[in-house]
């Protein structure tokens, strides 16, 4: 709830002071250079430096601007996710809005907020170009400098990011959108965020970004599965097990990214938050976040785009 006070000053004597002091104010700002980005808050910092673009029969493919690449039949959109992983000591993330109050994180109706909270999961969006105070905080949480790594992913195609591998047989309880709590047992695997990209159709330089919370299978059973040719092949493959009704959609325009990190309710050792994000290493407990930037490239279409960088 935001309150907003008005307050009427009783003497003249004070407005009169407070106008001498905005002309100073005015006067030592206006000699001042301009320079780096200005966030909202009218902090400067530094943007992000996004890598180099990849790679297309040897060529740079080249970024994709507002409302661009209308001609399919010439070009082919892929996008490039930036990923920094930022392990960080349990409750920092969770338990404290250090991080959380330079996020915007209504980016869902309510119902969907809450359920992501009630299970221990939060989401957050902001500007690339304000990042300089984010990775700062991020940097004295972890303790480290950031590792980002980079993969391409085709649109509309699942593309998984592994979080706790080799896990054996796990109970995770979810809470629905009418607060029941049910549980579900899950066969050994590996507990993976599933990302599936989708590009408006107006501005193609805007992602609307699909994660849902998955636990993939260590055996594998004998099916038919789609390639990345479009084509339709029979092998042994993992079987994907979503978990509880926890996927959801995040806008992600050009210029924006957004951070995924657990809640306090990560605290519950049954939740898919704990499960998800957050881990015990040599005998620390520790929380897992995400940033995630995703990048539109266009290449020529029928070109081979280079592997993705891990």
């Amino acid at each position: 709830m935001r309150f907003t006070a008005l307050y009427a000053p009783r003497f003249r004597q004070f407005r009169l002071f407070g106008l001498w002091c905005l002309l100073l104010a005015t006067a030592a700002g206006s000699g001042c250079a301009a320079g780096g980005a200005v966030s909202d808050g009218g902090a400067v910092g530094k943007p992000m430096e996004l890598p180099s673009a990849p790679l297309a029969s040897g060529e740079p493919m080249r970024r994709v601007a507002d409302a661009q690449a209308a001609a399919p039949d010439r070009y082919t959109l892929v996008v490039q996710l930036n990923v920094f992983r930022v392990e960080v000591p349990f409750g920092l993330v969770s338990h404290s809005e250090r991080l959380w109050r330079y996020l915007d994180e209504e980016l869902h109706e309510v119902p969907v907020l809450a359920r992501l909270h009630r299970n221990g999961f939060r989401v957050g969006r902001a500007r690339t170009a304000e990042w300089d105070r984010v990775s700062e905080l991020l940097r004295d949480m972890a303790g480290r400098s950031l590792i980002r790594t980079r993969r391409l992913a085709w649109p509309a195609r699942p593309a998984p990011l592994t979080l706790r591998e080799h896990q054996g047989h796990q109970r995770i309880f979810t809470f629905t959108d009418q607060g029941l709590l049910e549980g579900r047992d899950y066969e050994p695997g590996d507990n993976v965020l599933m990302l599936t990209c989708h590009l408006n159709a107006n501005d193609p330089s805007e992602v609307l970004l699909q994660v849902a919370p998955v636990v993939r299978s260590r055996t594998r059973v004998r099916r038919w599965s789609r390639t990345e040719e479009g084509e339709y092949e029979l092998g042994n493959k993992p079987v994907q097990t979503p978990v509880g009704d926890l996927q959801f959609t995040v806008k992600v325009p050009k210029g924006h990214y957004i951070v995924i990190g657990p809640g306090q309710a990560a605290a519950r050792t049954t939740s898919p938050g704990h499960r998800f994000l957050t881990a015990e290493v040599r005998a620390a407990r520790l929380e897992t976040l995400l940033v995630i930037v995703p990048e539109v490239f266009a290449a020529p279409a029928g070109a081979p785009a280079a592997p993705a960088v891990q």
